[in-house]
């Protein structure tokens, strides 16, 4: 079989579930589905939604799932229009995954080549990602439950740098609660709720555990409290426990 190595150039993020082990050991494969797929509906839900705005832009971020690594992607040449929506969603997608699950996440996004192509059926794929290759090495570099930015992602400017928070160690994050401030305000709190009740579940003796728990604590008290003017107090971690 003779194939045409066309690579697309993309944007990736590669995002890893901290804590897959300890989610899939009572839960079966539907319902770990599940949990990731409500978490990526609002997607979804817009790219079959012919009457949607942002319906074309929806469909063009592709999502695939392996075991506890989740990798979005879009062309980078449409970067300018689809860039925002995919930050969007990427965000909301980390929000609730978080408040359904308590389970945290960390990863990587990064730019580069992209292929590919059918092997021997339409079940078998091969991948070659430069892209992959830098996210992950990102998600590697992450140490806590963040999502880092590549350094060339950044110096291109535009929607990156909006959506970048400079990290208490100098690094350049996403910032997953930025667009949290134009949800409606019910669902804004019920996310905001879930998590504090989500994660108060997860309990661990282990103190690699506790320091990425503490870390991700503290970064959601202060963006609750940089979001939410008044009843602040029922949405906040009490980090003294």
């Amino acid at each position: 079989m003779r194939v045409q190595f066309n690579y697309d150039k993309v944007i990736l993020a590669f995002i890893d579930i901290l804590g897959y082990k300890e989610l899939i050991q009572d839960r079966s494969a539907e319902e770990v589905y599940g949990l990731i797929y409500e978490a990526l509906k609002p997607k979804y839900q817009v790219s079959k939604d012919p009457d949607h705005p942002a319906q074309k832009y929806a469909n063009e971020i592709k999502v695939q799932v392996l075991s506890d690594s989740i990798i979005m992607f879009i062309d980078e040449t449409k970067v300018r229009t689809i860039g925002p929506i995919f930050l969007h969603y990427l965000c909301e997608f980390c929000l609730k995954f978080i408040a359904n699950t308590g389970f945290l996440l960390r990863g990587g996004i990064a730019s580069g080549n992209y292929f590919q192509e059918q092997l021997t059926s339409p079940k078998n794929q091969f991948i070659f990602s430069k892209a992959l290759i830098a996210a992950y090495q990102l998600e590697q570099e992450a140490s806590y439950p963040r999502i880092l930015f590549s350094d060339n992602l950044l110096t291109s400017g535009g929607v990156f740098n909006d959506y970048a928070v400079r990290d208490f160690d100098g690094l350049r994050i996403l910032d997953i609660y930025k667009d949290s401030v134009h949800y409606p305000q019910n669902y804004r709190e019920y996310i905001f709720h879930q998590i504090i009740q989500s994660l108060g579940k997860v309990k661990s003796l282990d103190r690699g555990v506790l320091k990425k728990q503490f870390y991700f604590k503290q970064y959601h008290n202060k963006k609750v409290e940089e979001i939410i003017k008044s009843g602040v107090d029922n949405f906040l971690f009490d980090l003294k426990k």
